[in-house]
């Protein structure tokens, strides 16, 4: 059984993070959540396309990002105001 290919987005996400690529879509998926990125590459409140379209400075600050629910989530899971 052959590895699924990994995505130009993940091969993008890597590369803007300074990580070698590696040969599998889960092997990549690991290692960007490893780095505190999507699993896919295609930062939160984005597609594919649309993330295509960024620049890659707007690319990689929107990789890191946080979604909005993830920075008001407090430590126990439980939502806190802020």
């Amino acid at each position: 059984m052959s590895k699924t290919p990994i995505s130009k987005t993940q091969i993008r996400a890597l590369a803007s993070l300074g990580i070698p690529a590696v040969d599998g879509y889960k092997e990549a998926g690991a290692l960007l959540e490893a780095a505190t990125a999507p699993f896919d590459g295609i930062p939160a409140g984005h597609n594919w396309r649309s993330a295509g379209k960024l620049n890659d400075q707007d690319f990689r600050q929107a990789l890191l990002a946080k979604s909005e629910e993830e920075l008001n989530e407090g430590i126990d899971g439980r939502m806190t105001w802020q």
